[in-house]
């Protein structure tokens, strides 16, 4: 087991943030990770091939995060607790001017509530292959479905994003 939570350790704080951005709350997504973890932990199924224990462990922390979504009835982000897009807000970029940090971080906003009025599921797979960069085949695993369908879905989730996009950015041109 000892050997199993070294394996599983490199890849918790990637799966904390992934709970993070599907939860919207950083102490639910805690508490999901906890869980996942433990289920992990003591499953007859965990994976010997180390090249697929990322996308497993993924998989297991998404099926967490439905549940407690399930249970909570909530079906969409909850737009209370911002969360940083590429897990790294706590380190400033000394390469870039203090403006051009001003406007990645106000893009970052203006993305973050584009993606927090999609779907559940367009945001999901968004997330997966643009922040976590996961391959099409390891998100087919996560999500349980064919890659040819992760890749109409992320279309279809980029063209959603396009449009709130465009939404955010014309209401704050009025």
């Amino acid at each position: 087991m000892q050997q199993r939570l070294q394996q599983l350790q490199v890849y918790t704080p990637a799966a904390q943030r992934f709970a993070t951005q599907l939860l919207g709350c950083a102490a639910s997504a805690a508490d999901v990770c906890q869980s996942s973890l433990e289920k992990a932990l003591t499953t007859s199924h965990f994976p010997s091939d180390a090249a697929v224990l990322k996308s497993w462990f993924f998989q297991v922390v998404r099926h967490q995060c439905l549940d407690h979504l399930r249970r909570n009835a909530q079906a969409k982000f909850n737009d209370a607790e911002p969360t940083d897009l590429d897990g790294e807000a706590g380190y400033a970029n000394q390469t870039i001017h203090p403006d051009q940090q001003l406007q990645q971080q106000q893009m970052a906003i203006v993305m973050r509530r584009a993606l927090a009025q999609l779907p559940l599921a367009h945001a999901e797979i968004l997330w997966l292959r643009e922040v976590h960069e996961f391959s099409y085949q390891q998100i087919a695993t996560i999500i349980a479905v064919e890659a040819g369908t992760v890749m109409s879905r992320i279309h279809r989730a980029r063209l959603a994003l396009r449009v709130q996009l465009l939404k955010i950015i014309a209401l704050e041109d009025l």
